[in-house]
């Protein structure tokens, strides 16, 4: 089921749909058409083997039959942009790629924006462990790292220390701001690479 090697043409397609395969066999050998040949060879052993078999070959066959064309296209590698956490840019359909903190010019490598909360938490909380604490046990920030809560999925940025939820890329940006502030960290000092993914 679901494969080209068990599909052929016959005289009459729409009234041998549901007929038997002994019975479409007939029109196999009046049609004489090349597609038939391989059936009509196996007609004494057609199983799984058999019909993958011939999928295979009739791949190959229409990849030289229906040649696919040579083209000197080539997509466009999107450029990198660098932002800091000051940055007031919308980040809605991007893919971040490096983040860089302090004089680190390597970078390390991202794959999702949760990536950067959870290692600009980490970052911030190693900068001044006191002074984060404060701020995850205060009032305006105690609901976001409230381990207890069970409604939201939990990350762990530091030994002992979890950030719930999920957050957009532009609300990750705008948290990690506000928390640099309330440290007195200059949120310039981290930036991050991203990728444009909106073509």
């Amino acid at each position: 089921l679901h494969t080209i090697g068990n599909l052929t043409l016959t005289m009459n397609n729409s009234e041998n749909s549901n007929k038997s395969f002994v019975e479409k066999l007939k029109d196999f050998e009046t049609a004489k058409l090349d597609l038939n040949q391989e059936l009509l060879e196996n007609i004494k052993i057609w199983n799984e083997d058999k019909i993958l078999k011939r999928a295979k070959n009739l791949i190959e066959k229409s990849k030289k039959i229906w040649i696919f064309p040579k083209t000197s296209y080539e997509k466009p590698i999107p450029e990198e942009q660098i932002f800091d956490l000051t940055s007031e840019d919308s980040f809605s359909g991007s893919k971040p790629s490096r983040l860089f903190i302090e004089d680190d010019e390597k970078g390390i490598e991202l794959k999702t924006w949760t990536d950067i909360l959870l290692k600009v938490l980490n970052f911030l909380y190693e900068f001044s462990p006191t002074e984060f604490i404060k701020i995850e046990k205060s009032n305006e920030y105690k609901y976001l790292f409230d381990i207890n809560n069970d409604k939201y999925m939990h990350s762990k940025f530091a030994e002992g220390h979890f950030i719930i939820g999920h957050y957009s890329s532009n609300n990750i940006i705008k948290m990690l701001k506000k928390i640099c502030e309330k440290l007195n960290y200059p949120a310039e000092n981290i930036s991050f690479s991203i990728k444009d993914t909106k073509e």
